[in-house]
């Protein structure tokens, strides 16, 4: 049913992702593909469905040709059901729409029907779940008024970040377990989750307004040069604080995604990191001339240099 012959692929010409990839598959015969991260399964994935135009070969699916998106207006191929390895299986919706997220629109009818049967067997396993997070209060008030005893709502404290994606590297963001992730929430995690002292302010160095006006910056020069990503600190030169550290592209700490956090074969191919990936602080840079004083710091305390008025040939 399902024939890969002769596949090639590549994102960029001078690194091949797919070499020479054949297989067959029979109906009813499964076919496990295993590899290191980066060998490119999930790009495999994506070329059988139909997001991808190969290189060379061709893929069949019965006796038609799967063909990319250079011959369809909306790329994948309706006989196949595609889900990425960076679903976003977002905490704060229901069970119902994370499955039907990724199940055909085409056939509504039959995408609810078994919609219902899987979360039907969800419940029916016994195991617990969230079927809904952050509930309004009418809401949790409806499910209280049908009695089930098995239906819990527990309290839960949150956090929210009222400047939205401002500063996203500083701060940090908290996962669905309420476990701080990089940043200030990492830092702080066990003093921001201990009920006596999470009430108590901890100033940061950072200048609000300062802090605008560089992420500003950064995305208008990223947009002029059409650049993968910036970086940018700003420093008080008396006391060395940090007044702003900003790096683009950034996320969204109230609503953070799959894709913020994991890397695609395809944008590593393409040299692009995660928006979590902090370039300030986790990008390697060449020292340049930032290394020049202390060179001549170690020439003084070797006693080389002894005279600051001597000249020296750099030549």
């Amino acid at each position: 049913m399902l024939k890969v012959n002769q596949v090639y692929f590549s994102y960029q010409k001078e690194n091949l992702i797919l070499k020479d990839i054949s297989f067959q598959l029979k109906e009813g015969e499964h076919l496990c593909i295993m590899g290191e991260s980066g060998s490119g399964k999930s790009t495999l994935l994506k070329a059988i469905y139909g997001l991808l135009d190969l290189n060379k070969g061709d893929i069949y699916w019965k006796d038609q040709q799967v063909l990319g998106p250079a011959h369809h207006l909306v790329p994948g191929m309706d006989f196949f059901k595609y889900v990425p390895q960076n679903f976003d299986l977002m905490p704060y919706t229901t069970v119902s729409e994370n499955i039907q997220k990724f199940l055909s629109r085409f056939y509504l009818e039959e995408s609810q029907k078994r919609t219902e049967i899987d979360v039907a067997e969800r419940l029916a396993s016994g195991k617990s779940g969230y079927l809904r997070r952050r509930v309004l209060p009418e809401d949790a008030n409806k499910v209280q008024a049908i009695g089930e005893l098995a239906l819990e709502m527990p309290r839960e404290n949150d956090r929210h970040y009222p400047q939205g994606q401002l500063a996203a590297h500083v701060l940090g963001y908290i996962d669905a377990d309420g476990q701080g992730k990089i940043g200030m929430e990492q830092v702080l995690h066990e003093r921001l989750a201990d009920p006596v002292l999470r009430g108590d302010s901890v100033p940061l160095s950072l200048d609000i307004r300062v802090q605008g006006a560089l992420e500003d910056e950064l995305r208008r020069g990223m947009l002029a040069v059409n650049a993968l990503g910036a970086a940018g600190v700003v420093l008080d030169v008396d006391s060395g604080e940090i007044v702003a550290m900003a790096s683009l592209p950034d996320f969204d700490p109230n609503a953070v995604t799959q894709s913020d956090l994991m890397q695609s074969e395809e944008a590593a191919a393409q040299g692009k990191n995660a928006p979590v990936f902090n370039r300030v602080t986790n990008q390697v840079y060449e020292l340049g001339s930032t290394f020049k004083p202390i060179t001549f710091a170690a020439a003084i305390d070797a006693g080389i240099v002894r005279d600051l008025g001597t000249r020296w040939d750099a030549t």
